[in-house]
């Protein structure tokens, strides 16, 4: 009775069992996904920039929380750098202590802030500990840039010294200069129409950067290029004119390989001590052999940068679409274009030519 129920009901096509997917149905559902992938994997990678540049912006947010907690403090705000030197090079020939160093107790960065060996130059073996110290804060998160304990660490930001293309010294017209604390006096512009600092593009300059802790063009940087112009100019400032040889590497006891040494004993660290005896062709990238003929590794800086490219300004650039983010004297973060007008940007850049250009940028 049962079997014949069922070869009636297999007469019916609602009852009939399938063998299983065509090729042509597989190869559809495929393209489908594909298409589906296709169109959602740019949506999630500009969510995921947008989500970076936000976390850029909300670094330099707190840079610039610290930075008023500072002067609030102090009634003036952190000298750009300290230098023997002036005007101020690329290169480990002074002291250098710099801003963000300063502001690190406003970071919540106190026990840091008390490993700094102020009577040292910045590149002395005793602040390595701070030198490779890895902050986040410094960082954004677009600048993919390889970190090991036995690197210095980079930053991502850097103050505003000038406007205009020129070194810097004390003489520069910006709010983060060397060797002068500047009051809300010396800024008759005002704070809100002043920008205090904004981002670079560590990617392209990471070969010849001096670290974090160096007020240099590693932290100090000018508004004279509108973002991203310094790159289109020049290219690539990690390039040199050393040829086909290996660039000469600081070692931390300030050889360098064919070049006078920095001695950190000296009584004033801008002093150049008598050329290091061991600074001949057995000293390497991240060692030397001493005298016993055992490999001593050591740690390393980048390679300065040459004569023709020490005194040259750096200026402001990013890795995120549409432009790079800036902070201003009173805090506000704001993302400026690479399209925007130079002399304008230029002027962002200046405490006192009486010129206030921030409402050119509201929303």
């Amino acid at each position: 009775m049962l079997s014949k129920r069922c070869e009636a009901a297999a007469k019916h096509s609602r009852c009939r069992r399938r063998g299983g997917f065509t090729m042509l149905e597989i190869i559809s559902v495929v393209v489908v996904i594909g298409l589906l992938v296709g169109l959602l994997l740019p949506a999630v990678q500009a969510a995921r920039e947008a989500a970076r540049q936000t976390s850029c912006g909300n670094n330099l947010a707190q840079l610039g929380l610290a930075l008023h907690a500072y002067q609030n403090a102090f009634k003036v705000l952190p000298a750009g750098t300290t230098s023997e030197v002036l005007p101020v090079e690329n290169y480990p020939n002074a002291d250098h202590h710099n801003w963000l160093v300063r502001i690190l107790p406003m970071l919540d960065q106190r026990a840091l802030f008390g490993q700094v060996a102020w009577t040292h130059s910045s590149y002395d073996p005793v602040n390595r500990s701070v030198a490779t110290t890895e902050l986040s804060l410094v960082s954004c998160p677009s600048d993919y840039v390889y970190f090991s304990g036995n690197s210095i660490q980079y930053s991502s930001y850097a103050g505003v010294y000038d406007g205009q293309l020129r070194p810097l010294d004390e003489e520069s017209r910006g709010l983060l200069i060397a060797n002068r604390f500047l009051s809300r006096d010396d800024v008759p512009d005002g704070l809100a129409y002043t920008l205090l600092a904004g981002e670079k593009a560590l990617i392209d300059s990471q070969e010849t950067d001096l670290g974090w802790t160096s007020g240099t063009r590693a932290t100090l940087r000018t508004t004279g290029y509108a973002p991203g112009q310094e790159a289109e100019q020049y290219g690539d400032p990690s390039e040199d004119s050393y040829g086909s040889e290996p660039p000469p590497v600081y070692q931390p006891y300030g050889r360098y390989k064919g070049d006078a040494a920095y001695d950190p004993d000296a009584e004033s660290n801008s002093e150049a001590a008598e050329e290091d005896p061991m600074a001949d062709e057995s000293e390497s990238w991240g060692g030397y052999f001493d005298e016993e003929g055992d490999w001593v590794e050591t740690f390393v800086y980048p390679a300065p940068a040459p004569p023709e490219q020490r005194l040259r300004p750096g200026g402001f650039d990013s890795r995120h679409v549409g432009g790079a983010n800036m902070l201003w004297g009173d805090g506000r973060v704001a993302i400026v274009s690479g399209l925007v007008d130079a002399q304008t940007f230029s002027q962002m850049g200046i405490r006192d030519d009486a010129m206030p250009i921030r409402p050119l940028l509201e929303d």
